[in-house]
């Protein structure tokens, strides 16, 4: 007798499968099958109508698309995050800046005058974090000279934060932490 979940046919009387493989027909009929085109509509309305995401439907039940930029350049820029102050008695301190573009961070650059002085707390995006867990991190892993700090942080819309937040251990006179980023940003053009 022939497997109770075979689809090969049927079963002679001696148990072997005499008929023919249904399942191969079917798949190579679906195999061979090329789909239909549509002709394309007249005139020029079809490019613009039919790219990117689709904003709603149509006054004839199609949707509308918006248009997308012909060509997008994918640009490694830097992202400035400025300069604050260390507490002179140790204390907390935040670096904070505001994406203008879409902008997604891929190597931050971080300073301080007294060495081995601050630990980073947080980087967030908004309102994401951009750390696997929550605990401190040397602010000198981060350093210029520094290597293997090449991270894949979310990309930062535009009116999006881009924070870092840090304490300074010991702290003292004139002592401050500044950073930037490198990265890449998309533009249309």
């Amino acid at each position: 007798m022939a497997d109770e979940f075979s689809i090969t046919g049927y079963d002679d009387v001696a148990g072997e499968d005499v008929g023919y493989d249904v399942g191969y027909d079917v798949g190579y009929d679906v195999g061979r099958r090329r789909a239909k085109r549509r002709p394309a509509p007249p005139g020029l309305a079809r490019a613009p109508m039919t790219r990117g995401p689709a904003l709603a439907s149509g006054p004839y039940g199609g949707s509308i698309h918006a248009a997308e930029p012909r060509s997008v350049k994918a640009l490694y820029q830097v992202f400035g995050l400025g300069v604050v102050p260390a507490h002179i008695a140790g204390g907390g301190w935040q670096l904070l800046q505001v994406f203008q573009e879409c902008f997604r961070p891929e190597r931050l650059a971080l300073s301080e005058t007294i060495p081995g002085d601050n630990t980073i707390q947080a980087i967030f995006i908004g309102v994401a974090p951009q750390s696997a867990n929550v605990a401190a991190l040397p602010l000198a892993a981060f350093a210029p000279g520094a290597f293997e700090t090449r991270v894949q942080f979310s990309t930062g819309q535009p009116g999006q934060q881009f924070s870092i937040l840090g304490n300074s251990n010991a702290g003292g006179a004139g002592a401050t932490v500044s950073g930037m980023c490198f990265g890449t940003v998309l533009k249309a053009g």
